[in-house]
């Protein structure tokens, strides 16, 4: 009885340190949330207003949704800057992390739309140097649908000196030996995706622009994009500052499958977990560096991707309309069905083998990510870490993005912020 009167005291305890004391602790600050909706879709503000009411987002979030290429929710709300109760604005700016890897596949696709690339051409057509070790067979396919092997770089990437070297940068890659046989698999490439893709975009494009410089001058400006891939640092001051939220333990029970499944993977020594866990660049490490101008301008293609919501969910509406905007075409309707044709199946190396099957992604031939919301039909786009994401519903002629700078609580598997404003969407669509 002793031992289990001093594991009911423990457990006591802990639950109230968790659960209770910081509640107790905080000071309360009133909602805000700002932005507008259009007649009909009022449910989408009211769902947007409980995250910061039910304490589910502590930091700040915008969330915004294009339908038939018209704006029909414009929201934001919360802090940009907690510690100093700095509002989230209009034009407030944050990190979408992997989110950008999507602008990076059109950037790409936009390469083959004018006949400068094909998919399935050799990447050592470009970049011969990329052959060595096995490397030969990769495609711009398999490089742009994380099939080209390479997920984890074994080189120390923690020096931002070292990360904005390109010429640096393309030699370490290079050399890399797969993690896996080119072609026989996907497995998720979160930081190397971008060092691997701006080589050979560069390589490509008759400028010689990188990515970032791509998109700004033949995207952001042209639809008015307001996104950034290498932030320039007059607009540092619009960016929010990133946070991690209180851990709570209710919000480890309630994961409690998905921890099981990563400690069964752990105890067996699969390698996707040794992949995620170890020798990881410091940014997968440690994401509150992205507070920190020496990473925050550094053009990564994978994740460094700096913008509002509005930007993502206007972009990915051209998109979910064929291919072009007042006039303007973005991209043909013809390359836009290409690069958005699902490549993958079956298990990703990383991610899947990492929380045993209850995240499984699948991409595209561009490098998008194929996703299905509730209504049951695909749509595609890129989701990012802390729960950014921007996609785009061809069907339904529908784009959204959400983007916080609260580092998720909730994993990566179970995130209440967006789910239920995405199901929102879909219900308010009937009243349209």
């Amino acid at each position: 009885m002793t031992i289990l009167r001093s594991a009911v005291l423990v457990l006591g305890t802990a639950l109230f340190v968790q659960l209770l004391l910081p509640r107790l602790l905080q000071t309360q600050h009133p909602v805000h949330v700002a932005g507008s909706v259009v007649q009909g879709c009022e449910n989408v503000k009211n769902k947007f207003s409980k995250n910061f009411e039910s304490g589910q987002e502590e930091f700040g979030e915008a969330f915004a949704v294009y339908y038939k290429g018209k704006p029909i929710v414009d929201l934001w709300g919360g802090w940009a800057d907690k510690e100093s109760l700095h509002r989230w604005q209009e034009d407030t700016m944050s990190v979408f992390w992997s989110t950008t890897k999507g602008s990076a596949a059109l950037c790409v696709a936009m390469l083959v739309d004018r006949g400068l690339v094909r998919y399935d051409d050799l990447v050592t057509k470009f970049w011969p140097e990329f052959g060595q070790h096995g490397k030969g067979n990769v495609t711009v396919s398999m490089l742009m649908s994380h099939q080209a092997g390479i997920p984890l770089i074994d080189e120390d990437l923690s020096d931002p000196a070292i990360l904005s070297n390109r010429e640096k940068m393309a030699e370490i890659i290079a050399a890399q030996k797969p993690t896996f046989p080119p072609g026989t698999r996907h497995g998720y490439h979160a930081l190397s995706h971008g060092w691997l893709a701006n080589e050979l975009f560069q390589r490509i494009e008759p400028r010689q622009r990188t990515i970032g410089e791509f998109f700004k001058d033949e995207v952001a400006k042209k639809f008015d994009i307001d996104f950034h891939i290498g932030l320039p640092e007059a607009l540092d001051y619009r960016v929010a500052r990133l946070g991690e939220p209180r851990s709570k333990m209710a919000d480890y029970i309630k994961d409690v499958k998905t921890v099981f499944r990563i400690l069964f993977n752990m105890a067996e020594s699969k390698p996707g977990i040794r992949l995620v866990a170890a020798q990881q660049p410091a940014l997968l490490k440690f994401p509150l560096l992205m507070n920190n101008w020496d990473y925050k301008h550094i053009e990564n293609p994978a994740a460094s991707g700096i913008g509002t919501a509005r930007a993502q969910a206007k972009l990915y509406s051209i998109l979910a309309g064929g291919g072009s905007y007042n006039g303007m075409t973005l991209i043909s309707p013809k390359t836009l069905k290409l690069a958005t044709e699902q490549v993958t199946s079956g298990d990703d190396f990383v991610l899947g083998i990492f929380y045993g099957g209850a995240i499984n992604p699948q991409y595209t031939r561009g490098g998008f990510y194929i996703g299905e919301e509730e209504i049951g039909h695909r749509v595609f786009g890129s989701p990012g870490f802390g729960k950014q994401a921007a996609f785009a519903d061809p069907k339904e002629n529908l784009s959204w993005a959400f983007l916080t700078n609260g580092i998720s609580k909730y994993g990566a598997v179970d995130e209440p912020r967006v789910a239920h404003l995405v199901a929102a969407v879909y219900e308010c669509l009937k009243d349209l």
